[in-house]
């Protein structure tokens, strides 16, 4: 069988996974495989074992030296590597020693932990003492700035109103003073208007009594005039 040839088999996964994996007749290839399929590290692999089922259904794990045998089985598997057992608890006195140093120093360390812990617990006290102190500050602080924030803005509406209050009686003014020049201007041209008028009625005055005696004379020579005429056409009536 050529070392090239290549098949599908399936892999069980911890009991809940079945996932197919091609493999070749190589025991380098056939560990890359699952380790890809498995997505697993160089270290994880090392916690597992690859198993193959051979025709009498035994569970077999993987080498090199059984790699022929494993390329013909289509079923494979997964398990965990067996947990080292500890070794033994020491008997000799030396190791007995070394064994109540250890838990001496484990004793030691375990008080200065607690001391620690004590250390920690004092800090976080104090640390939570000026953690209220700065936020009762800051709270403090926040509600000047809101007062003083509130003065202003107060300030600055007072502002804003007293400036429109000014602009608005600036052009109030202005405008008064138009209407009024403007009025006055015309109050005037009235009076250098009528002063004329009146002029003119003085000179028609002037030249009427300059010329009253003339008139009641034209007026006289008038009414002779009409008289004559008048008795001419009487005597044209009775002829």
């Amino acid at each position: 069988m050529s070392d090239k040839e290549e098949k599908e088999i399936t892999l069980h996964h911890n009991d809940n996974y079945e996932i197919k994996v091609k493999i070749k007749n190589d025991y380098q290839y056939i560990l890359n495989a699952v380790k890809e399929a498995l997505y697993y590290s160089d270290d994880e692999m090392e916690n597992i074992t690859i198993n193959f089922l051979d025709e009498d259904g035994c569970d077999n794990m993987l080498d090199e030296d059984n790699v022929e045998l494993a390329f013909e089985a289509p079923e494979w598997t997964t398990s965990k590597k067996d947990t080292p057992i500890p070794k033994s608890a020491p008997t000799s006195n030396e190791e007995v020693e070394k064994l109540k140093a250890e838990i001496s120093q484990l004793k030691s360390q375990l008080k200065n932990s607690n001391s620690l812990k004590e250390t920690f617990k004092k800090c976080n006290e104090k640390y939570k003492v000026q953690l209220e102190q700065l936020k009762n500050k800051f709270i403090e602080e926040l509600k000047q700035r809101e007062t003083l924030n509130k003065k202003n803005i107060e300030q600055i509406e007072k502002d804003l109103i007293d400036c429109a209050q000014n602009m608005i009686r600036s052009k109030v003014e202005e405008y008064n003073n138009n209407v009024k020049n403007d009025l006055n201007s015309k109050i005037e041209q009235s009076k250098l208007n009528l002063n004329k008028g009146i002029e003119e009625i003085k000179s028609v005055l002037n030249d009427i009594n300059t010329n009253k005696d003339e008139i009641k004379k034209q007026i006289g020579e008038s009414n002779t005039n009409f008289s004559l005429i008048f008795e001419m056409s009487k005597i044209n009536d009775n002829k």
